[in-house]
């Protein structure tokens, strides 16, 4: 049976660049009921549609009422650092493969002379396996990689980690919504949007820059910094709930 209404559930939208984009957004108007940007520059996007705007509500990213399932063959990578490639970050155009991993490859070995144990999450899909396994392979096989995680047991799994470094939104989204500091790479504005959400700033890595890069996650991975961001998450987060409770309440509404 067909839902009688029709709605976007929070989501990025843009940006809006070419014509045939933008007739196509535009269209949201006439057949959705009710259309959720997660953050102000998706909004903004829409507007420059002209999409009806009594039909736009923002709502934040909605899965932190999801809770992950730790999975127990894994418990031995409790407390370590989880690292999630993209192979978006490449065929974006952001960077190249080769220094993507090499980025990769530094921020473990940084990570490592800090005493901690790391991972590598194949967040989703084979490609991002595939570039796990490379990855590795530069460092001689000496880092796990994990894959094969249904989305339940790979939040719970992020949700176990000391500190998070993802290029995977929803990497992100998972790690901030357990209260796990996390840095970002990014290909879009809705990471650094999210980032806001959660009243984080300079979250987003320069990768123009290795030393800022490793520097950035020199000072997460002090017990101080971690503890204290970890308490601001914590306080952070009823708000968030609250606003993806209102959303599901509006939904069910209509």
């Amino acid at each position: 049976m067909l839902n009688s209404t029709n709605e976007f559930l929070p989501q990025a939208f843009g940006p809006v660049k070419m014509d045939n984009t933008r007739k196509l957004i535009s269209y949201l108007s006439d057949f959705a009921d009710l259309i959720m940007p997660r953050e102000e520059a998706s909004m903004g996007y829409l507007k420059q549609c002209h999409v009806n705007p009594q039909k736009i509500k923002l709502f934040s990213d909605f899965t932190s009422l999801v809770k992950g399932q730790v999975p127990g063959k894994y418990a031995h990578l409790r407390g370590g650092v989880c690292i999630i490639p993209n192979l978006r970050m490449i065929d974006k155009g952001i960077i190249s493969l080769e220094d993507y991993l090499t980025m990769l490859q530094k921020v473990i070995y940084t990570s490592q002379k800090a005493g901690k144990h790391i991972y590598l999450l194949n967040h989703e899909g084979a490609g991002d396996e595939k570039l796990a396994y490379m990855c590795r392979g530069k460092l001689k096989n000496q880092v796990e990689v994990v894959t094969g995680l249904n989305g339940l047991e790979v939040k719970g799994l992020i949700s176990t980690a000391y500190l998070c470094v993802t290029s995977r939104f929803h990497g992100a989204a998972s790690a901030l919504n357990s209260c796990v500091p996390c840095l970002a790479t990014s290909w879009s504005h809705k990471y650094e949007e999210l980032f806001k959400d959660y009243g984080q700033r300079d979250c987003v890595l320069d990768i123009t820059s290795i030393d800022k890069t490793l520097s950035k996650i020199d000072e997460f991975l002090q017990s101080d910094v971690n503890r204290r961001i970890r308490e601001h998450l914590v306080a952070q987060l009823p708000y968030i709930q609250e606003q993806s409770r209102n959303m599901w309440n509006l939904v069910w509404h209509i």
